[in-house]
This record gives C-alpha cells, structure tokens and sequence, in this order.
C-alpha cells in the first residue's frame, strides 16, 4: 500500500539538536511521516558567502531517516541573508512609488536581479549535489510561497527585463500600440525600452499595460523556479513543486509548467470550507499533477498582527480526510513547533517553544487516525472525473487587479459563485484554459473576463458535444490584451448568437431580475439583450425594463447560456441547479457544510462524504443519514455503507 504523507514544517536552525530526539518522538506518537524544511535557512547554509556548512541538517535529516521519517527539501531563495544585500543594496524589491523597500522579511530581493539569479543558481546546486543520493529525500519544493508577499517589483533590473518580455511577446512596438489602443492619451512608445513601468503616475495607467506588467512579473517567477528545477534534475529524479495560495495575484498556469506536483497552503477555516474545495477540485484538474497540502495550522493561523480563528472539534481532521479523498498525495502543518522568535509568535503549533503538546497535539492525532483509516481506499480506488465543471481563470484574476470598478473581486466572487455551485449538492472538476474540457454534461464560467481563443475553442467543442455551457457575470467582457473588443460587446463569445448583446453597462439599482424563480437586484454591470424566444429571465423595472439578460443560444448538440451578471446567491444556486437538472437528474443531496468527493474502486462507483462543519448535518441518499461533525462516510451506487 502506498503510504499518504502526513507531516509538518520543521526548523532545526531555529532549534538546533538539543530537542530533536524528543521531537522525533511526538512525530512518531502523532503518526507523521514527513517534514518540510530549509526554506528559509540560506543563511545557515551559507553563513558568509561561498562557505557551505550542512552539518546541522545532515544530522537531523540522517535522524529523521532512521525514524522512517521522510524529508521535503526546499531552496532558501525566498530570504537572502543580509551578506547578500549589504553587496548588492540595488537588488532589494522596489515599489510602485518607486522606493526601495528593506531587509527584514522575505521575497525582499528581486527574482530579476542578476546576482540573485546567480547565487540562487549556485545554493540550489550545492543542496541538490550534496543530497542527491540522500534515501529520505521524497521531493524539493522551490523557494518559499513565490509572490508573496511581493508579486511585482519595479527595479532597474525588472526594469530592463520588461522590455526584453515586450519584444519577445509583441515583435514590434508598432504591434504593442496597436494591441493597446496606445493613441488615447498620447500613449503611443517608439520603442520597447520607452515603455515605462507602471509606477505611479498623477492619474492612470492604461488597462493593458498595467494588467501585461502583472503576467510579466508571473513569467520572471516562472522563469525563476525553471532554473532551479532544471538545476536540481540533473542530481535527482524525485518530484519537484512550489507553494502557493489560492489568493495569490500570479499566473499559476506559468508557474507550475516546470513542476511535477503542486504545493498548496491552506489556511482556511469553516466558515470558507468551500475555499478548501474549490483548491482541490483545481489542483487535481488544473494541470493533471498530484497536489500536497504543505502548509495548513494545526489550530489557527496567525503572525503578530493578525490571528485567524480557532479550529472547531475535528475540522484539522476532516480537512486531512477530504483533502486525501479528493486526490491529495500530502497533508502537512505549519508549523510543528512554535517559533520562539521572529514575526509569527502567535501562529498554530502542535508543541510549544516549551516544549509541551498544544491543543493542536489532539487534532492532528486524529487526522492521523482518519488517514490511516482510509489508507487502503484511497490506495485501491482512484479520483472520478466529474460531469459537471467550474472554469477558473487566472489570466481573470490578473485582470481583476487592474479593473473591477470597485464591484467585484475575482477569487472573492469566483469563490462565492463557486460556493453556490457547491450548495446545488453536485461533484464537480475545476478547469483551467490548459485542461482537457471533454466529458463534461454542464461548464459554468463566471467572473472569466477574457476568453482566448483556446478556451472559445474547447466551450464550443463541449457545447457541440452535447454540453450546456454557461458565460456568468463579467465573463467576455475583455480582449487578452485587456482592451474592450471593437467586434461585438461580449468580445468573441458570442459569435453564435444571433442575438448579440446590446449593451455591457452599469445597472446597479435600476431595477430586479426575475427568472428561475427567484429575484436577483441589479448590481454592476450586467450584459443586456432584446427579448427573444431563447430568453429566460428579464428584468423589471429602470432603464432596461423588460429586456433579457440570460440568453439561451442552441450550439451543436448542446448550447450557450449568456447570464453577464452579477446574480444574488438564491438566484444563481437557481440557476444552476436549473441547467444541472436538464442534464443530470438529482439522486443525491446534502445539507451546506458536506464535503463531496466521487472514487473509483475496480469498477465500482464511491461516493465520499465529510461533515466539515461544527454541528450534525444530513445526507439524502436517497435514504436519510446523519453525519458528525468530522465524520466520513462511503457509500456505492446503491447507497450501501462501503466498510472501510
């Protein structure tokens, strides 16, 4: 049987070697079998530079091995020691007001900074070559949450990479402008190295620019960590990653090209539980790579400023369980022991800087207790393919940073319209652009502004297929070149319909939308069509009075639903459950808070349920099942228990 990891952030620089023997003996009395390390220890390292000293490392990792312990290894490039900006005081991140930010956290020194580059290069090498052949090496994770909590630097150096990345991706500056609409406000550039850095400026930035500045800084991250990987595989053969958050501002598309599996911090709490789904149900999809939850608190989160809420009884256990059964190879915590020093003195531990076991000591021995329960089928059964999918753009959520007039967030509103997708009690995938969209019977894309060609290409194969794919709120709304399209108001998506829209404009409090029967208030902008015989609700009331605003448009087989707007909760769970229905009757539905994940096991249909929340919620199966806060249950088609 093949072993799930389970395991925690460990700092032997913070500690030394006084406590590891007792560690050790926790990690073994609480079922952990892997540790996270060195992502932060370059100084360590490589105290003065070229001086390499792993001798604190090769003892604790040679323990940790003995104890049938297995070791993550990471790059330290996300806190370059103070050695190395006191050299090169030019390389510390600059802002968008142009100033030089300072020592004294991480991610402070720029990824385009050629010495950085360099000595990156050269510390990714020396771990890589001395532990090539070490046998508790199970995988690297490179740097250390790249983008956070500095996703854009504006220094001499990114400064020169810029326009180097604007004449690889537009050939000519004459292109540049075009694909701009450069001659509003004498924006035209005569050459790629006159185009600015979005520094601040009395007023605005273009759109364009200022949205491209953001995917170069994801491309210089992603060129970043291709180094090192490239570096690392000439040593060893074992899987590589890097970890993120779903709230990072970056293109994770870019990002993971270079990776093997996906690294995830998660840091939700209850009350956002569908956070945790919608990072599982898109890591397992988006790039067809295993994901690793590396960073999650044991109790709550926190630094010295800020402290997330306590966990409720069981959710570290039912968060480990559902992450297992949703596809995870990993779940790991940060951080085992509490710092006794630096900026995160308040942040969830499972033993003290004392010393003593903390409340989290209980919550992680049941998620043990439960990933050692469902070990043999999580090992003998495999992740199903969904029927329904949910479309998450990346590209969107860059756009979103640049132009969301104050209305809407893409991955708060992406998550909440997600969240409802969830309550209609259906499994689901989470695509992006790059994934396979065959199969699917219904694909929901809200809050995807720009819709490339690619994408357009597969939602009209789907749809042609047989699928009812439906464009939600803001989606089209924008070229990829982040200007509005000069062909038609929705920017491509609808090219079959012959009904195009009339307008995409703000109508906030001019009027309701009645259809699928419910209500919904006008809120931002919303995309506005003359009634048809395709049209399936309107609105009443205000300057549109009367008009469509969810379009159905017969594509192939299957069809387009065009609803550009921002709907209330009880409106799009409506909605969708609506379009699911016509394709998927339901057999199966839960209360809010029932974690829903659908396995395979020689053949036979699994359906995986975990109670996330605080109280008992019910299961209809069709049978009526109470479940426990933290308790799982599993069932096949017919709705027997499936022992485990």
């Amino acid at each position: 049987m093949k072993e799930l990891y389970h395991g925690s952030a460990y700092y032997p620089e913070q500690w030394g070697l006084e406590y590891l023997d007792q560690d050790i003996a926790y990690m073994k009395e609480l079922g952990l079998n892997n540790v996270r390390m060195m992502e932060f220890a370059w100084s360590v390292i490589e105290k003065e530079e070229g001086k390499f000293d792993f001798s604190l490392f090769d003892a604790v990792i040679d323990k940790l091995h003995e104890n049938g312990i297995s070791v993550m290894l990471c790059t330290p490039t996300a806190t370059p020691p103070r050695w190395f900006t006191l050299k090169h005081p030019d390389s510390l991140v600059v802002d968008k007001e142009g100033k030089a930010l300072h020592h004294g956290s991480r991610e402070h020194v720029c990824m385009n900074h050629p010495d950085l580059i360099e000595k990156s290069k050269i510390i990714t090498r020396k771990i890589a070559e001395h532990y090539a052949n070490h046998p508790a090496i199970m995988g690297y994770q490179l740097h250390n949450e790249p983008g956070m909590p500095t996703n854009q630097c504006y220094c001499e150096s990114c400064k020169k990479a810029w326009g180097k990345y604007l004449q690889a991706r537009y050939k000519t500056v004459e292109n540049l402008n075009d694909k701009w609409g450069n001659n509003v406000w004498s924006f035209t550039y005569p050459t790629f190295e006159s185009v600015p850095q979005p520094l601040v400026t009395p007023y605005l930035h273009s759109a364009s620019h200022t949205s491209c500045y953001r995917q170069f800084a994801s491309q210089s991250m992603s060129d970043f960590l291709t180094t090192q990987a490239e570096i690392i595989r000439e040593y060893t053969s074992v899987p590589i990653c890097t970890n993120v958050s779903r709230t990072f501002d970056i293109d994770f598309d870019k990002v993971f090209e270079c990776l093997d599996f996906v690294g995830l911090d998660d840091y939700s709490t209850f009350d956002g539980f569908p956070d945790s789904m919608l990072n599982y149900d898109r890591f397992r999809n988006g790039y067809r790579k295993p994901y690793y939850v590396v960073e999650t608190p044991p109790t709550s989160g926190g630094n010295i400023v800020e402290v997330l809420p306590f966990h409720h009884k069981h959710y570290v256990q039912t968060l480990a369980t559902t992450c297992a059964l949703g596809g995870g190879m990993g779940f790991n915590y940060w951080t085992f022991k509490q710092p006794y020093g630096g900026a995160e003195l308040g942040h969830g531990h499972i033993v003290s800087a004392c010393g003593k076991p903390s409340p989290a000591f209980q919550n992680v021995k049941e998620a043990s207790q439960s990933l050692k329960k469902y070990a043999n089928f999580i090992d003998q059964s495999k992740i199903c393919k969904a029927k329904v999918a949910f479309v998450y753009s990346d590209v969107s959520n860059i756009f979103s940073q640049t132009e969301n007039y104050k209305e809407f967030h893409y991955y708060i509103d992406a998550l909440n319209s997600y969240r409802n997708l969830v309550k209609t009690c259906v499994y689901r995938d989470v695509l992006t652009e790059k994934c396979d969209f065959t199969g699917y019977d219904v694909i929901y894309a809200p809050y995807v502004l720009t819709v490339s060609d690619t994408l357009l290409e597969k939602l009209t194969q789907s749809a042609q297929a047989g699928a009812t794919v439906i464009f939600g709120a803001y989606t089209g709304t924008r070229t990829q070149e982040h200007t509005v399209s000069k062909e038609s108001v929705l920017a491509g998506i609808e090219t079959v319909n012959p009904n195009p829209a009339l307008y995409f404009t703000q109508l906030k409090g001019q009027g309701d939308i009645h259809g699928f029967g419910a209500t919904s208030t006008l809120k931002g902008h919303t995309a506005v069509f003359n009634v048809s015989q395709n049209s399936k609700a309107s609105i009443c009331g205000g300057y549109c009075d009367g008009l469509s605003v969810v379009e159905e448009v017969p594509v192939g087989k299957g069809k387009f639903v065009y609803a550009i707007f921002k709907p209330d909760d009880v409106f799009e769970v409506n909605m969708l459950q609506h379009y699911i229905e016509e394709k998927l009757p339901r057999t199966i539905s839960f209360d809010y808070g029932i974690a829903y994940f659908m396995r395979d096991m020689d053949g036979k249909l699994c359906h995986c349920f975990t109670n996330m929340d605080r109280e008992t919620r019910l299961l209809h199966i069709p049978k009526q099942v109470a479940l426990q806060s933290g308790e799982t249950i599993i069932i096949d088609e017919k709705g027997d228990i499936i022992e485990v």
